[in-house]
């Protein structure tokens, strides 16, 4: 998969720059605003929505914002916890333009906390939720747990169907990644995706989109890590897996 930017500069060539010692600064709509009258930060809504960078998954022409909001430990909130900082949260990325959600049944009640969110969220039908299968070792060869962990997420987040499911850490992938491509078929996820969040698989990442049938790739990338350029970030010019 490949990704066309809207902006004058790839993450390759930012980051690169920063490599070589140079320093870039950027403002971003999630961060700005002023004070209320209580001297609580405030995030202006229409502009910051407008203002809100996005990228287009190169496969799936899918228009995204930069910027997601993940939901690993922070929102696993225990039964009877307070919810309400998590959803101040959840308020001011999605007030700030952010329409991107990414969560697991791995991550404990982080799927419940986001269906409650999106519940009372106008513009949750414009919000893209990337979710997961989990579907552990012992279930290997085995259907019915993806199948159960399918429903139960369906069930949580409140949703018939979900943008995007992905083989969480491509555990059971030769089950999972088929099931995935079926629930496609039908209509009741639009897209298929993989992940996982250590360097050592992402040549087995590169072959599975290789192979066909998987529209999202998710690994870890950043300026300490950018091994993930060996193979699926190659440069442009050579065609790449995905970004």
């Amino acid at each position: 998969m490949s990704e066309r930017q809207n902006f004058g500069f790839s993450r390759r060539g930012f980051i690169g720059t920063l490599g070589t010692g140079a320093t870039i600064l950027a403002t971003t709509p999630f961060l700005s605003g002023g004070a209320n009258a209580q001297g609580q930060a405030s995030v202006p809504k229409t502009a910051a929505a407008k203002a809100a960078r996005t990228r287009t998954i190169g496969r799936t022409q899918q228009t995204l914002t930069t910027l997601g909001l993940g939901t690993f430990l922070t929102f696993d909130a225990r039964p009877g916890d307070d919810r309400s900082g998590l959803g101040e949260v959840f308020r001011r990325y999605v007030a700030g333009g952010g329409r991107v959600i990414d969560t697991s049944p791995l991550y404990g009640s982080a799927e419940v906390s986001v269906g409650a969110f999106l519940a009372g969220t106008p513009e949750a039908s414009e919000i893209f939720v990337a979710n997961k299968i989990w579907s552990t070792g012992e279930y290997l060869g085995d259907e019915s747990h993806a199948v159960a962990s399918f429903e139960q997420s369906r069930l949580r987040i409140w949703r018939d169907t979900i943008d995007l499911m992905q083989c969480h850490s491509i555990v059971n992938a030769p089950v999972v990644l088929p099931l995935m491509q079926t629930w496609k078929k039908e209509g009741r996820i639009r897209y298929v995706g993989v992940t996982h969040h250590e360097s050592g698989p992402q040549d087995q990442l590169a072959e599975l989109v290789e192979r066909g049938g998987v529209d999202f790739v998710q690994t870890n990338y950043s300026i300490f890590n950018r091994s993930a350029e060996r193979r699926l970030l190659p440069p442009p010019t050579a065609g790449s897996l995905c970004s």
